[in-house]
Protein backbone atom coordinates (compact mmCIF):
# COMPACT_ATOMS: atom_id res chain seq x y z
CA UNK A 1 0.00 0.00 0.00
CA UNK A 2 2.49 2.47 1.07
CA UNK A 3 4.53 1.34 -2.22
CA UNK A 4 1.85 2.32 -4.53
CA UNK A 5 1.16 5.38 -2.72
CA UNK A 6 4.91 6.90 -3.09
CA UNK A 7 4.85 5.67 -6.72
CA UNK A 8 1.58 7.43 -7.49
CA UNK A 9 2.25 10.18 -5.87
CA UNK A 10 6.12 10.51 -7.77
CA UNK A 11 3.94 10.06 -11.25
CA UNK A 12 1.74 12.72 -10.34
CA UNK A 13 4.74 15.09 -9.36
CA UNK A 14 6.71 13.70 -12.79
CA UNK A 15 3.10 14.66 -14.32
CA UNK A 16 2.63 18.24 -13.36
CA UNK A 17 6.31 18.95 -14.04
CA UNK A 18 5.37 18.01 -17.63
CA UNK A 19 2.36 20.20 -17.59
CA UNK A 20 4.08 23.14 -15.68
CA UNK A 21 6.83 22.78 -16.82
CA UNK A 22 6.31 22.69 -20.28
CA UNK A 23 6.81 26.57 -21.33
CA UNK A 24 9.57 27.69 -18.37
CA UNK A 25 12.15 29.84 -18.72
CA UNK A 26 14.86 31.07 -16.48
CA UNK A 27 14.88 34.36 -14.94
CA UNK A 28 11.93 36.16 -16.48
CA UNK A 29 10.44 39.83 -14.07
CA UNK A 30 9.55 42.92 -15.07
CA UNK A 31 11.83 45.12 -15.47
CA UNK A 32 12.02 49.03 -14.31
CA UNK A 33 15.69 50.22 -16.12
CA UNK A 34 16.58 53.84 -15.35
CA UNK A 35 19.73 54.93 -17.56
CA UNK A 36 21.17 58.53 -16.32
CA UNK A 37 21.99 60.25 -20.08
CA UNK A 38 22.95 63.96 -18.94
CA UNK A 39 23.80 65.14 -15.16
CA UNK A 40 20.38 64.70 -13.22
CA UNK A 41 18.58 63.68 -16.50
CA UNK A 42 17.53 59.93 -16.71
CA UNK A 43 15.65 57.68 -19.12
CA UNK A 44 13.19 55.34 -17.97
CA UNK A 45 11.82 52.00 -19.22
CA UNK A 46 9.57 49.73 -18.05
CA UNK A 47 8.25 46.50 -19.37
CA UNK A 48 6.30 43.35 -18.70
CA UNK A 49 6.54 39.69 -19.47
CA UNK A 50 3.45 38.80 -21.74
CA UNK A 51 2.22 36.06 -19.23
CA UNK A 52 2.10 39.03 -16.00
CA UNK A 53 -1.66 38.70 -15.00
CA UNK A 54 -2.05 41.70 -13.20
CA UNK A 55 -0.02 44.01 -15.52
CA UNK A 56 -2.70 46.28 -15.71
CA UNK A 57 -2.57 47.11 -11.76
CA UNK A 58 1.07 47.53 -11.72
CA UNK A 59 2.19 50.91 -11.67
CA UNK A 60 6.03 52.31 -11.92
CA UNK A 61 6.16 55.14 -9.04
CA UNK A 62 8.53 58.03 -9.40
CA UNK A 63 10.39 60.35 -7.81
CA UNK A 64 7.84 63.06 -6.60
CA UNK A 65 10.12 65.99 -8.25
CA UNK A 66 10.63 63.97 -11.87
CA UNK A 67 8.69 64.72 -14.62
CA UNK A 68 7.72 61.91 -17.05
CA UNK A 69 8.11 62.50 -20.91
CA UNK A 70 7.25 60.54 -24.08
CA UNK A 71 5.02 58.26 -22.18
CA UNK A 72 4.42 54.36 -24.41
CA UNK A 73 1.96 51.31 -23.68
CA UNK A 74 3.17 49.12 -23.03
CA UNK A 75 6.58 50.20 -22.58
CA UNK A 76 7.27 53.52 -20.61
CA UNK A 77 10.19 55.89 -21.47
CA UNK A 78 10.58 59.55 -19.82
CA UNK A 79 13.20 61.56 -18.24
CA UNK A 80 13.34 62.41 -14.32
CA UNK A 81 15.49 66.02 -14.36
CA UNK A 82 16.73 65.95 -10.55
CA UNK A 83 18.92 63.69 -8.75
CA UNK A 84 17.97 60.44 -7.27
CA UNK A 85 19.82 59.68 -4.27
CA UNK A 86 18.05 59.32 -1.43
CA UNK A 87 14.48 59.69 -3.17
CA UNK A 88 11.63 56.95 -3.34
CA UNK A 89 11.11 54.28 -6.15
CA UNK A 90 9.39 51.38 -6.90
CA UNK A 91 5.73 49.73 -7.95
CA UNK A 92 2.66 49.89 -6.59
CA UNK A 93 -0.19 47.75 -7.38
CA UNK A 94 2.03 44.72 -6.84
CA UNK A 95 0.19 41.52 -4.53
CA UNK A 96 1.66 38.27 -3.16
CA UNK A 97 0.67 37.11 -6.82
CA UNK A 98 2.81 38.80 -9.01
CA UNK A 99 5.76 38.33 -10.65
CA UNK A 100 8.69 40.37 -9.44
CA UNK A 101 10.04 43.21 -10.88
CA UNK A 102 13.96 44.10 -11.50
CA UNK A 103 14.91 47.47 -11.01
CA UNK A 104 18.22 48.68 -12.30
CA UNK A 105 19.69 51.90 -12.26
CA UNK A 106 22.52 53.22 -14.40
CA UNK A 107 24.71 56.40 -13.60
CA UNK A 108 26.90 58.30 -16.21
CA UNK A 109 29.95 57.10 -13.86
CA UNK A 110 28.88 53.61 -14.37
CA UNK A 111 28.09 52.65 -11.09
CA UNK A 112 24.91 50.26 -11.15
CA UNK A 113 22.09 50.10 -8.47
CA UNK A 114 20.07 46.34 -8.28
CA UNK A 115 17.02 45.52 -6.59
CA UNK A 116 14.12 43.07 -7.06
CA UNK A 117 10.95 44.03 -6.20
CA UNK A 118 7.90 42.23 -5.05
CA UNK A 119 5.06 42.42 -2.82
CA UNK A 120 6.93 42.70 0.54
CA UNK A 121 9.40 45.08 -0.72
CA UNK A 122 7.99 46.98 -3.96
CA UNK A 123 9.66 50.50 -3.02
CA UNK A 124 13.56 51.30 -2.37
CA UNK A 125 15.35 54.60 -1.45
CA UNK A 126 17.74 55.08 -3.86
CA UNK A 127 21.12 54.95 -2.17
CA UNK A 128 24.15 57.09 -2.79
CA UNK A 129 26.48 54.18 -3.88
CA UNK A 130 26.50 50.63 -3.39
CA UNK A 131 29.44 49.41 -1.22
CA UNK A 132 31.19 46.30 -2.34
CA UNK A 133 29.74 43.95 0.25
CA UNK A 134 26.22 45.20 -0.98
CA UNK A 135 27.32 44.49 -4.33
CA UNK A 136 28.70 41.17 -3.86
CA UNK A 137 25.73 40.08 -1.75
CA UNK A 138 23.26 41.35 -4.90
CA UNK A 139 24.75 39.28 -7.53
CA UNK A 140 25.17 36.90 -5.40
CA UNK A 141 21.84 36.01 -4.23
CA UNK A 142 20.95 36.86 -8.19
CA UNK A 143 22.93 33.76 -8.83
CA UNK A 144 21.61 31.33 -6.70
CA UNK A 145 17.71 32.30 -7.52
CA UNK A 146 18.62 32.29 -11.70
CA UNK A 147 19.81 28.72 -11.44
CA UNK A 148 16.79 27.87 -8.95
CA UNK A 149 14.07 29.36 -10.82
CA UNK A 150 15.99 28.54 -14.12
CA UNK A 151 13.76 24.82 -14.67
CA UNK A 152 16.26 23.29 -17.48
CA UNK A 153 19.48 24.03 -15.19
CA UNK A 154 17.61 22.19 -12.38
CA UNK A 155 17.02 19.33 -14.82
CA UNK A 156 20.13 19.08 -16.36
CA UNK A 157 21.81 18.75 -12.26
CA UNK A 158 19.45 16.36 -11.58
CA UNK A 159 20.04 14.04 -14.58
CA UNK A 160 23.79 14.43 -13.79
CA UNK A 161 23.51 13.43 -9.98
CA UNK A 162 20.68 10.37 -11.19
CA UNK A 163 23.50 9.51 -14.51
CA UNK A 164 26.71 9.88 -11.58
CA UNK A 165 24.96 8.79 -8.28
CA UNK A 166 26.90 9.46 -4.86
CA UNK A 167 30.17 8.14 -6.16
CA UNK A 168 34.27 9.59 -6.67
CA UNK A 169 33.07 10.59 -9.96
CA UNK A 170 30.33 13.19 -8.83
CA UNK A 171 32.85 15.57 -7.59
CA UNK A 172 34.80 15.59 -11.06
CA UNK A 173 31.53 15.99 -12.76
CA UNK A 174 30.33 18.93 -11.19
CA UNK A 175 33.34 20.13 -11.10
CA UNK A 176 33.79 20.40 -14.60
CA UNK A 177 30.53 20.99 -15.34
CA UNK A 178 31.24 24.54 -12.66
CA UNK A 179 34.71 25.00 -15.37
CA UNK A 180 32.61 25.17 -17.98
CA UNK A 181 29.64 27.40 -17.12
CA UNK A 182 32.15 29.69 -15.34
CA UNK A 183 34.43 29.72 -18.74
CA UNK A 184 31.65 30.57 -21.42
CA UNK A 185 29.43 33.25 -18.81
CA UNK A 186 32.85 35.06 -18.15
CA UNK A 187 33.54 35.29 -21.75
CA UNK A 188 30.40 36.42 -22.68
CA UNK A 189 29.20 38.73 -19.82
CA UNK A 190 32.41 40.57 -20.92
CA UNK A 191 31.54 40.42 -24.54
CA UNK A 192 34.58 38.38 -25.89
CA UNK A 193 32.29 35.43 -27.36
CA UNK A 194 28.81 35.81 -28.50
CA UNK A 195 26.71 33.18 -29.94
CA UNK A 196 22.56 33.32 -30.93
CA UNK A 197 20.32 33.14 -27.65
CA UNK A 198 17.75 31.01 -29.10
CA UNK A 199 20.45 28.40 -30.51
CA UNK A 200 22.17 28.58 -27.30
CA UNK A 201 18.48 27.62 -25.44
CA UNK A 202 17.72 24.99 -27.89
CA UNK A 203 20.87 23.08 -27.24
CA UNK A 204 20.50 23.74 -22.95
CA UNK A 205 17.41 21.70 -23.74
CA UNK A 206 19.00 19.21 -26.24
CA UNK A 207 21.52 18.53 -23.16
CA UNK A 208 19.36 17.41 -20.71
CA UNK A 209 17.39 15.14 -23.28
CA UNK A 210 21.07 13.65 -24.16
CA UNK A 211 21.06 12.91 -20.67
CA UNK A 212 17.95 11.69 -20.01
CA UNK A 213 18.44 8.90 -22.35
CA UNK A 214 21.62 8.09 -21.12
CA UNK A 215 20.29 7.32 -18.30
CA UNK A 216 16.88 4.95 -19.52
CA UNK A 217 19.31 3.68 -22.14
CA UNK A 218 20.82 0.93 -19.80
CA UNK A 219 22.79 -1.52 -22.45
CA UNK A 220 24.98 2.09 -23.84
CA UNK A 221 28.31 2.59 -22.17
CA UNK A 222 29.44 5.20 -24.23
CA UNK A 223 32.34 7.70 -23.13
CA UNK A 224 29.40 9.96 -21.68
CA UNK A 225 28.76 6.96 -18.93
CA UNK A 226 32.09 6.26 -18.49
CA UNK A 227 34.01 9.19 -18.61
CA UNK A 228 30.47 11.90 -17.00
CA UNK A 229 32.50 14.76 -16.50
CA UNK A 230 33.08 15.34 -20.11
CA UNK A 231 29.39 15.50 -20.65
CA UNK A 232 29.07 18.27 -17.82
CA UNK A 233 32.20 19.82 -19.07
CA UNK A 234 31.21 20.42 -22.72
CA UNK A 235 27.26 20.83 -22.35
CA UNK A 236 28.45 23.38 -18.82
CA UNK A 237 30.19 25.39 -21.84
CA UNK A 238 26.26 25.76 -23.07
CA UNK A 239 25.03 26.66 -19.50
CA UNK A 240 27.08 28.92 -19.28
CA UNK A 241 25.82 30.94 -22.19
CA UNK A 242 22.59 30.90 -21.42
CA UNK A 243 23.48 32.17 -17.48
CA UNK A 244 24.94 35.12 -19.79
CA UNK A 245 22.15 36.07 -21.61
CA UNK A 246 20.30 36.53 -18.24
CA UNK A 247 22.88 38.06 -16.94
CA UNK A 248 22.79 40.67 -20.03
CA UNK A 249 19.38 41.80 -18.87
CA UNK A 250 20.50 42.46 -15.35
CA UNK A 251 23.86 44.33 -16.17
CA UNK A 252 27.06 44.55 -14.70
CA UNK A 253 27.86 47.40 -12.54
CA UNK A 254 31.11 48.78 -14.32
CA UNK A 255 33.02 50.15 -11.03
CA UNK A 256 32.71 46.01 -9.95
CA UNK A 257 32.54 44.06 -12.91
CA UNK A 258 35.14 41.37 -11.96
CA UNK A 259 33.57 41.23 -8.55
CA UNK A 260 29.87 40.86 -9.68
CA UNK A 261 30.85 38.35 -12.45
CA UNK A 262 32.45 36.25 -9.81
CA UNK A 263 29.46 36.74 -6.80
CA UNK A 264 26.82 35.51 -9.74
CA UNK A 265 29.19 32.96 -10.55
CA UNK A 266 29.35 31.59 -7.33
CA UNK A 267 25.49 32.31 -6.85
CA UNK A 268 25.29 29.76 -9.64
CA UNK A 269 27.61 27.10 -8.03
CA UNK A 270 25.50 27.05 -4.78
CA UNK A 271 22.44 27.07 -6.25
CA UNK A 272 23.23 23.60 -8.54
CA UNK A 273 25.00 22.39 -4.73
CA UNK A 274 21.72 23.10 -2.98
CA UNK A 275 19.81 21.24 -6.21
CA UNK A 276 22.22 17.89 -5.90
CA UNK A 277 22.36 18.02 -1.84
CA UNK A 278 17.93 18.50 -1.89
CA UNK A 279 18.07 15.34 -4.65
CA UNK A 280 20.15 13.22 -2.53
CA UNK A 281 18.64 13.70 0.50
CA UNK A 282 15.29 13.22 -0.83
CA UNK A 283 16.28 9.92 -2.39
CA UNK A 284 18.28 8.59 1.04
CA UNK A 285 14.51 9.72 2.53
CA UNK A 286 13.06 7.22 -0.11
CA UNK A 287 15.21 4.46 0.89
CA UNK A 288 14.99 4.31 3.93
CA UNK A 289 10.90 3.57 3.39
CA UNK A 290 9.89 0.66 4.45
CA UNK A 291 9.31 -0.43 0.77
CA UNK A 292 11.10 -1.09 -2.43
CA UNK A 293 9.83 1.32 -5.23
CA UNK A 294 9.48 -0.26 -8.65
CA UNK A 295 12.57 0.37 -11.14
CA UNK A 296 9.97 1.66 -13.47
CA UNK A 297 9.23 4.93 -11.07
CA UNK A 298 13.49 5.77 -12.17
CA UNK A 299 12.55 4.97 -15.88
CA UNK A 300 9.31 7.50 -15.52
CA UNK A 301 10.80 10.46 -14.20
CA UNK A 302 13.87 10.20 -17.08
CA UNK A 303 11.10 9.99 -19.57
CA UNK A 304 9.33 12.94 -18.46
CA UNK A 305 12.67 14.70 -17.65
CA UNK A 306 13.47 13.70 -21.56
CA UNK A 307 10.56 14.33 -23.33
CA UNK A 308 10.02 17.78 -21.49
CA UNK A 309 13.66 18.85 -22.62
CA UNK A 310 12.45 17.53 -26.18
CA UNK A 311 9.60 19.97 -26.31
CA UNK A 312 11.69 22.52 -25.30
CA UNK A 313 14.08 22.49 -27.77
CA UNK A 314 11.57 22.20 -30.55
CA UNK A 315 9.70 25.31 -28.91
CA UNK A 316 13.46 27.06 -28.36
CA UNK A 317 14.11 26.30 -31.86
CA UNK A 318 11.06 26.88 -34.16
CA UNK A 319 10.17 29.82 -31.93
Amino acid sequence: MIARLVYSTLCLIASLALSCGVAAHPLAPGLLALTETQPGEFQSIWKLPNKTADKKRLTPRFPDNCRAEEIQAPVAAGTGRSPLFEEIIGITGMTGNSSGVLLRIKFLDGSLIHQMLNAQNNLLVIPDKQSAGEIFTRYLQLGIEHLLAGIDHVLFVITLAILVGWTRQLFWTVTLFTVGHSITLSLTALGLITFPVAIIEAMIALSIAWAAADIIDRENHGVLKRRPWLMSGGFGLLHGMGFASALAEIGLPQQALTLSLAAFNIGIEIGQLLIIALFFTASLCLRRLPVTLPERVLQLTCYVIGSTAAVWFWQRLLG
